[in-house]
């Protein structure tokens, strides 16, 4: 098949967006003739990636909106700036998707990247079968679980809000009718757009290239329990909750803390009031190369966010044979089931810090547990988070949309 992807962020050498684009073009270029529309901006990354893997059949075209707005997304480098570039950039593909159709023959015509089910596409209304996704992030703050900030208050209510204005009322989801196939990649996405009357089968937007193989066996030594944090330090990954929990935690469980944000300063003051000074290590970001080796030094990973459409260092973890400990919330909520880590319900903030330092207590108390969960952990992950396994359905839906 003939299939036009258009990924806005696509980049080999980049994670979240970038990277989930780049592994779902990789993947669906061992079926399909891809075409990929992106920015001018992804070019240098990926035509180094071309020419490092020769085997890879894949046409990109490279589109951006005048240079000025591209000069102010990468001085400002905020999520306003991003998004005004996107709106553009999305007006100028639906305008060349027009007169690319009618010179080329396409069987697809698949919107990747941005995911958010927010952002704008131009696939549909080509005459072409259309596909969007797996798209993500209507998943809301929870009201009892928000910290005292009135700022942070402010900002994800009015996020609240604005999710509810589409998947409550219903504002600008007549759109996605008008596409032939829409996938989520969260429960909460599929039940969202339900309630608009479009049926959306959930797909995970993240993945690995590989199958991942049995871990080392993780038993340690002592009576230590070690918990890894890794992620971008902002509230509303639920740090806050970590360190809740980790103070009803006796002395001997620590947690450690990689990646930086820009509420870092609260973090540490969080640490620093709840005594846990010296329980808790920041070590700031890491490259890639080095995360990947530290799984292997820790026990159990935490990870309580309450709005990650994603998640790709749950899968890392778990592929490292790490059991999870998370919220039923987002990403999380569909890659980490009980068989392989501990999913805490939602509930009110005493709720949820008792229902993760209870999961962690486990985890203590059991070291057979914690073992036998790493290994389903690393099965979960060739189960369902394979990029290859992955393209290959969407091949098959591809393929339906066809008949």
């Amino acid at each position: 098949m003939r299939v036009l992807l258009t990924a806005f962020a696509c980049n080999p050498n980049q994670g979240s967006e970038p990277g989930i684009g780049w592994g779902w073009v990789v993947a669906l270029s061992q079926s399909c003739q891809l075409t990929v529309l992106t920015t001018t901006c992804n070019r240098p990354e990926l035509e180094q990636a071309l020419h490092a893997y020769p085997e890879l059949s894949i046409e990109f075209i490279y589109l951006d909106v005048w240079p000025g707005v591209a000069r102010l997304n990468r001085r400002g480098r905020g999520k306003l700036g991003v998004v005004f570039r996107l709106l553009l950039w999305q007006f100028r593909v639906k305008q060349f998707l027009t007169d690319l159709v009618k010179k080329q023959k396409f069987d697809i015509l698949h919107h990747l990247t941005l995911g958010a089910f927010r952002m704008p596409f131009s696939v549909a209304g080509h005459g072409v079968p259309s596909v969007v996704g797996p798209v993500g992030g209507c998943e809301e703050f929870p009201e009892p679980l928000l910290p005292k900030s009135p700022k942070v208050r402010q900002k994800e209510r009015l996020r609240n809000w604005l999710n509810r204005l589409h998947t409550r009322y219903g504002i600008g989801m007549s759109r996605y009718r008008k596409v032939d196939l829409v996938v989520s990649c969260t429960k909460e996405m599929a039940e969202a757009f339900a309630r608009c009357q479009v049926s959306s089968p959930v797909m995970p937007n993240i993945g690995l290239p590989d199958r991942q193989p049995d871990p080392v066996s993780k038993r340690f030594e002592g009576e230590a329990l070690r918990l890894l944090f890794v992620g971008n330090l902002v509230y509303w990954k639920g740090l806050e909750l970590a360190l809740l929990a980790l103070q009803q935690m006796p002395e001997q469980v620590t947690l450690t803390l990689v990646g930086d944000g820009g509420d870092r300063l609260d973090v540490e003051a969080d640490i620093h009031r709840l005594g846990l000074n010296d329980r808790v290590d920041l070590r700031g970001a890491v490259p890639r190369v080095d995360l990947l080796e530290m799984y292997d030094q820790f026990d159990v990973f935490l990870f309580p966010s309450l709005h990650d459409s994603g998640g790709m260092a749950v899968i890392e973890a778990m592929c490292a044979g790490l059991p999870v400990v998370c919220l039923d919330a987002g990403g999380p909520g569909i890659s980490v089931n009980n068989d392989c880590g501990t999913v805490v319900s939602l509930g009110s903030k005493d709720e949820v810090v008792l229902g993760l330092s209870n999961a962690i207590q486990n985890y203590l108390d059991d070291p057979v547990l914690r073992e036998r969960h790493g290994r389903a952990a690393v099965q979960r992950v060739n189960e369902a988070y394979l990029w290859p396994k992955n393209a290959q359905k969407m091949v098959q839906w591809y393929e339906e949309l066809q008949r």
